[in-house]
């Protein structure tokens, strides 16, 4: 349900076409049965996108953010209702405190989103930004703006973001992951010496 790719790409980011083409063959059935049930089911996003990470831990990364938010207007277009199109970005988070894609907030909003949903319901979440696998484990992480790999728990785990997704009662669920797990690490990275992970690239 997943797809984990690499993070360097033209401006107008493959993620985003990528993306609708998910929403077109994912969700057309979808949306034909709300259409014939007028009303019935809502259709809701949780996109996260991190653009800058503390230099001690990772890479900073130039089109996530814009990724997602080229991606909410897209579905705001295609009938989501603006607010249920929730957006975690620095760019956001700059007046909004809880919209920072901190791995807390992300915990936060995701259950909200995912609660009380019923089998009519339509929901898409999408990550963009680094992802990491470390050494021994098949596990997969999502890095938020806060992340400390040498920390798990400030990590954002893709295992669990499909046992919340299973628990979830929408009928219709797509996961978009745009997350290289190549080392993303910062050269002057405090944890260069002590994690090891998966470098894991596209051919």
């Amino acid at each position: 349900m997943s797809q984990l790719a690499h993070s360097f790409r033209p401006p107008f980011s493959r993620f985003v076409v990528a993306a609708l083409l998910s929403v077109s063959s994912f969700l057309a059935p979808a949306f034909e049965s709300q259409a014939a049930g007028a009303g019935r089911g809502e259709k809701y996003a949780f996109l996260v996108g991190v653009k800058e990470y503390d230099k001690n831990e990772l890479r900073s990364l130039p089109y996530p953010e814009r990724d997602v938010e080229e991606l909410s207007k897209v579905l705001v277009n295609a009938g989501y209702r603006p607010e249920n199109v929730v957006l975690l970005t620095q760019k956001v988070g700059a007046t909004k405190a809880r919209a920072l894609p901190m791995a807390d907030n992300i915990r936060r909003e995701l259950a909200a989103i995912l609660a009380d949903r019923t089998e009519d319901d339509t929901v898409l979440i999408a990550f963009a930004g680094h992802g990491v696998q470390f050494q021994g484990t098949d596990e997969n992480f999502f890095c938020p703006m806060d992340a400390k790999l040498g920390d798990r728990k400030t990590l954002v785990s893709m295992a669990a973001i499909y046992e919340d997704l299973g628990k979830c009662k929408a009928g219709t669920k797509v996961l978009l992951v745009d997350a290289c797990r190549n080392d993303p690490r910062s050269d002057n990275s405090r944890a260069r010496s002590e994690v090891q992970l998966e470098s894991v690239t596209r051919p």
